[in-house]
């Protein structure tokens, strides 16, 4: 077992890998979850983007090993070719999604946070929280659940009573035990978070069809 170092980013890719999966399964850690997901996912993109008629580019080599443990990881034995960027911009998405839904269900069977596969009021929470514009709905679906479920509870659970459920101000506040203003200020501290991880997986995986 890998020591918890004092810097991750001095650790072998595999290595990091491993202490932020045992931050996660151990803490409960998102921002650990997170960046090990958007390295895989990158991983997965880099491949996608630089298979050739034989597979991986020369340019990754052999050495980039790594991506072959994504690809296992997302039950893939080999990655699809695109036709477009939109095609692998919603492939990657959902790729994101499940591996998400993975993470949660192996962490000593925690169930999915949000499981819904059609959110009511998203474009409206997409809009308020400056991400996608101009995407298909499962597109849209994908980007929100990725996004939602990686966010503490405490914001997750404002922004799902006020748009998903679209209750009003007061309505959460009963229910969240809490004074409408505190509610007004969660809901502003949950809306830029939202679209803070909204805006890195964007550049991850819109990155990948630019």
């Amino acid at each position: 077992m890998v020591a918890e170092p004092d810097s991750l980013d001095s650790l072998p890719a595999e290595q990091q890998a491993e202490v932020l999966l045992r931050r996660w399964q151990k803490d409960g850690d998102l921002e650990a979850l997170d960046r090990l997901m958007r390295d895989q996912i990158g991983q997965l993109r880099l491949r996608i983007l630089n298979q050739g008629p034989g597979g991986l580019s020369a340019s990754l080599g052999a050495t980039d090993a790594a991506n072959e443990v994504v690809v296992k990881l997302l039950d893939q034995d080999s990655v699809p070719k695109f036709v477009n960027p939109a095609a692998m911009r919603g492939y990657l998405w959902r790729c994101a999604r499940n591996l998400l839904i993975d993470r949660l269900r192996a962490k000593r069977g925690e169930n999915l946070r949000l499981d819904g596969t059609a959110f009511r009021g998203s474009e409206e929470l997409l809009a308020v929280s400056g991400g996608q514009a101009e995407r298909d709905r499962a597109e849209l679906n994908d980007a929100l659940y990725l996004a939602m479920n990686l966010l503490s509870d405490s914001d997750r659970e404002v922004l799902e009573f006020s748009y998903l459920q679209e209750m009003s101000v007061k309505e959460t506040a009963e229910e969240l035990g809490i004074a409408p203003e505190a509610v007004k200020m969660r809901l502003v501290r949950a809306r830029r978070r939202l679209a803070e991880r909204l805006a890195q997986w964007r550049e991850l995986v819109e990155g990948a069809s630019s």
